[in-house]
């Protein structure tokens, strides 16, 4: 049986001046097989740059596992019902894989909601200014009730 075709992105690990990029995607390799990693590219943003290409690599087929603590890319998590995971995130820095489950363990909404989430609690990191009041916290509690911003 053929293991199935990997993809993981490599951003956000420590610098390649380091030379540890390499070995930082060894635990992924040993779990799923292969991976591909991705250096970083002037002038574009990082969470970007990984959301294309997991949205390239899925529409391919590949599995995409995202090497990131940044809970931007938690969007990015998909299962489907007969695959599995499909796309998930591992946070490199404490060695945590999350799929759906672990997404919405973790944060308190699914992963589709995450950039509903941080667009009401706002985002420091990405200059989103969210809604006066209101944290992560209450941002979970608002989308549980009413799912979208668009509710």
């Amino acid at each position: 049986m053929a293991s199935p075709r990997h993809a993981v992105r490599a951003n956000d690990l420590v610098g390649p001046e380091q030379g540890v990029e390499a070995e930082a995607g060894a635990p992924v390799r040993r779990r799923h097989g292969r991976v591909a990693l991705l250096e970083r590219q002037a002038g574009r943003e990082g969470d970007d740059v990984a959301a294309t290409v997991t949205v390239q690599a899925r529409e391919a087929g590949y599995r995409v596992w995202n090497c990131s603590a940044d809970k931007d890319l938690a969007a990015l998590v998909d299962a489907d019902p007969k695959a599995g995971i499909v796309s998930g995130l591992w946070d490199n820095f404490t060695n945590v894989y999350r799929g759906p489950v672990e997404v919405f363990e973790s944060y308190g909404v699914k992963p589709h909601q995450i950039t509903d989430w941080l667009a009401i609690a706002g985002d420091s990191v990405d200059c989103v200014p969210g809604v006066d009041g209101l944290g992560l916290g209450k941002a979970a509690d608002l989308l549980a009730q009413f799912v979208t911003l668009d509710s």
